[in-house]
């Protein structure tokens, strides 16, 4: 069903905006946003909803988490890259729930969780991908 500015505007004056931005109105797709920072073209691109303001996208073996902030669609990808100081190549995203995300990369980890209203905010960040390890066994053991 399309939504037309009329209706939209009886969902604002009836049920508030965030009722409108919910029902799709004013938001713009995420496919574009989506392209370009997995580096296809839009038909290669598949967006999955989360929830009205998060999208995770897949495409050219790679994977995006998308938040709206408002006014435009930000890239995990991007800011992870920027954060982590790693090229966005060698990152990997994976979805750990509906609003948490895990990010590895350059030898390094981070997980980051959506906020309404704020988007997706950086939680922790870790060296090393792999478990602790444990020291070897002593001689007394045997």
């Amino acid at each position: 069903m399309a939504l037309d500015n009329q209706w939209c505007g009886g969902i604002i004056f009836g049920l508030g905006i965030l009722a409108a931005t919910s029902a799709g109105c004013g938001i713009p797709s995420p496919g574009p946003k989506a392209a370009s920072a997995l580096g296809c073209s839009k038909e290669q691109v598949a967006v999955e909803d989360v929830n009205g303001y998060v999208k995770i996208a897949s495409g050219c073996g790679k994977k995006d988490v998308l938040s709206y902030d408002g006014d435009k669609w930000g890239s995990l990808r991007e800011r992870a890259a920027f954060e982590l100081t790693c090229g966005q190549p060698e990152l990997e995203i994976t979805v750990l729930s509906n609003d948490t995300f895990g990010v590895t990369g350059c030898d390094r980890k981070a997980v980051y969780k959506y906020a309404p209203y704020v988007g997706v905010v950086l939680e922790s960040t870790s060296q090393g991908n792999g478990p602790p390890t444990m020291p070897p066994p002593s001689d007394k053991a045997k």
